[in-house]
């Protein structure tokens, strides 16, 4: 049988919502308020939320990592794009032996394409880029193509 929780949602200083009953959906047997948190995602500022499940407030968080993203609560995606840069370059490094020894370029290029920008492009359909994004993606090209090439 499941647990019945009681959700109680306060939204800004004077809007409440009617409190419910959550009868489903926590699973893998964990129900502790302490690991669940809240983000609003908003351009416009920073929107205060109060949570409550079981009279305990719900902490509040400006960006979390999901599945390998980071999510942020301003809804860009910058810090998202630096963190994939960071493990394109890791995984640059991991290979780097291979991609910077005497193999054909076309082969390198190959191998750039499925393990380096297949780590830093994931989930990049859902980025709102900014042109200081592009330029940070292309900077980080420039730089896998240095060190191939070996040009400091």
């Amino acid at each position: 049988m499941a647990a019945v929780h009681h959700l109680e949602l306060i939204i800004g200083t004077d809007g409440y919502s009617a409190a419910c009953e959550i009868g489903k959906g926590v699973r893998q047997g964990c129900n502790n308020v302490k690991k669940t948190k809240v983000m609003c995602i908003s351009h416009t500022g920073n929107h205060k939320l109060k949570i409550l499940v079981e009279g305990q407030r719900v902490e509040q968080v400006t960006q979390f990592k999901y599945l390998g993203s980071v999510i942020s609560s301003d809804g860009y995606c910058e810090k998202d794009i630096r963190s994939r840069i960071v493990m394109g370059k890791q995984a640059f490094g991991n290979k780097k032996k291979l991609l910077t020894g005497d193999m054909n370029l076309d082969l390198k290029k190959k191998i750039v394409k499925c393990t380096i920008w297949s780590v830093v492009l994931y989930g990049a359909e859902t980025w709102t880029m900014t042109q200081a994004d592009r330029e940070r993606l292309e900077a980080f090209e420039m730089w896998i193509w240095r060190r191939m090439l070996k040009i400091s």
